[in-house]
């Protein structure tokens, strides 16, 4: 900036100069401190500036509809940034409940009560953010089996399974599977969709055993596997369909079908859906939602992708792939004015968790276990926009080495709420020589930079410090007895602490939650 024009712009009023700097994105806005004493000193003392400054720090987007003024807006997030550090908890327990299918999705934790198939929602108290626990049930209406369900909280949004195996009045007919679009608040159908009902069609190759599992929401999107057996001349041959469906409008907007192997999926955006593909060579593929696929010409063939991502670990035996991330949809999420920041989809981060074995005679017990965590934003930059890219296969050490990071760790994948935002959290169980505990790695790369930039005696004895990513830590109670196993969940406003015994499969399987608050 020239010396004329640095005085002429210095010149403006303080409003006007701070209202045109929050409109650059926060690289340029620390340039501008580095061109003159007025500008470092008015960005550095403007609560808005700096308000903008500590949001992206922390991973989050304002809520412009909160009454909040600035300044209080700027303090609680301050307070958050510094709870997150510290791990420091306020604990809620809820009475021990039998054990059932269950959701944590932005925040709020769904379960169905066995008995009665009444849904019963938890919406986890935030003391950073004042945000109150609020808990909500209702039966859904007409009555049916709720096979699984899961929900956007920022939509007003529930979206639930009613799949028999077979229709009880003909034992011949061939499996099915209904979805019931209703709010999340109450129960009743879904304002925005077309239809409150939605029959998927009964594709005539599924023969036998139609299981649905792996639903999740992103924007208008709704997605679900379908795993079945498909037979061919008196041989089954285990098969995944991948089906998103608009929950507006009811249609079907992709169907690949006769995927094998596929464990999981993931929406990156509302275009972009990554499948894992766990055949040796384990990859994400990623396939366009825009690109109208119709039902007959959707036959998976292993090179009809948009893209994919390589992993460099061979395997004689199939890698077992398993993808989380966090669906709330944070673009929306301004419904309620009493939530003043949110977290970011630029941040977000995806776990992707894989076994492999170099050797085929090492047993099963010596599988290596890996946690992949990678920013979406990474991924997004590398999908090709032209047609000349279309079917690109990125090598390992092109798109991950540089921009993710990988832990020797193994998830609960029976409890899978681990990522939430750019965080992670694992679970240490307890051992002779430590009490239980969690890590969360954070994987933001302005807090990262900010933080391992400060001087030692500056820094959290509660932190340790990477080049991409931040870990904070801290020890968890014990469990309530000797028959009961932890798990942990993580969320916007901390971490939800599981107890449960069994699996589920008996009456008398439980499961305890406490809420650590921050």
């Amino acid at each position: 900036m020239s010396n004329s024009a640095r005085s002429g712009f210095c010149a403006l009023a303080i409003e006007l100069m701070t209202l045109i700097l929050s409109e650059l994105d926060l690289k340029l806005l620390l340039q501008m401190r580095t061109v003159c004493k007025s500008l470092k000193s008015l960005v550095d003392e403007s609560i808005a500036l700096q308000y903008k400054v500590e949001l992206a720090a922390a991973g989050m987007e304002d809520n412009h509809k909160s009454p909040l003024v600035m300044s209080e807006r700027m303090s609680r997030l301050q307070q958050y940034t510094l709870a997150w550090q510290n791990l420091d908890f306020h604990t809620i327990e809820l009475p021990p409940q039998p054990l059932s299918t269950w959701e944590l999705v932005g925040g709020v934790l769904g379960s169905i009560a066995p008995k009665d198939s009444r849904m019963i929602f938890n919406r986890l108290p935030g003391h950073s953010r004042g945000i109150e626990r609020k808990e909500w049930q209702f039966a859904c209406t007409p009555i049916f089996p709720v096979r699984d369900f899961t929900f956007d909280p920022a939509q007003d949004l529930l979206v639930a399974i009613e799949s028999p195996d077979k229709d009880s009045s003909h034992p011949n007919a061939r499996p099915f599977c209904r979805l019931h679009v209703k709010t999340l608040s109450t129960g009743n159908p879904h304002p925005l969709a077309v239809s409150p009902v939605i029959d998927l069609p009964a594709w005539q190759y599924y023969d036998s055993g139609l299981h649905v599992e792996d639903l999740k929401i992103h924007a208008e999107n709704f997605g679900l596997l379908l795993r079945y057996h498909f037979t061919d001349d008196g041989a089954e041959t285990p098969f995944n369909d991948l089906v998103v469906v608009n929950w507006k409008t009811s249609d079907v907007i992709l169907h690949l079908h006769r995927i094998y192997p596929l464990v999981t999926y993931t929406f990156l955006t509302e275009q972009y859906v990554a499948l894992a593909i766990s055949d040796g060579r384990a990859r994400l593929e990623v396939h366009s939602l825009s690109k109208g696929y119709e039902a007959s010409q959707t036959t998976w063939d292993r090179n009809s992708y948009l893209c994919a991502f390589d992993y460099p670990f061979p395997s004689p035996r199939p890698n077992y792939m398993f993808i989380q991330s966090d669906h709330a949809s944070a673009h929306v999420s301004n419904n309620s004015p009493e939530v003043p920041f949110f977290a970011a989809e630029s941040v977000k981060i995806l776990s992707v968790y894989f076994t492999y074995q170099y050797s085929r005679n090492r047993p099963v017990e010596d599988e290596r276990h890996l946690s992949h965590l990678i920013p979406i934003e990474c991924l997004l930059a590398l999908i090709p926009h032209s047609p000349d890219g279309v079917g690109t296969t990125w090598l390992w050490k092109y798109w991950a080495v540089q921009n993710s990071l990988t832990l020797n760790t193994c998830p609960d994948i029976c409890w899978p709420s681990y990522v939430s935002g750019s965080k992670y959290a694992d679970y240490i169980p307890k051992t002779h020589f430590n009490d239980a505990h969690v890590e969360v790695f954070d994987l933001n790369p302005v807090l990262a930079r900010r933080e391992s930039a400060k001087p030692s005696p500056g820094r959290s004895e509660k932190v340790q410090y990477g080049l991409r990513h931040l870990c904070y830590f801290a020890d968890l109670p014990d469990p309530p007895g000797p028959e009961f196993k932890q798990s942990i969940m993580i969320s916007d406003d901390g971490l939800v602490l599981v107890d449960f015994t069994g699996d589920g499969s008996r009456d008398t399987d439980l499961m305890k939650i406490t809420f650590l608050s921050l």
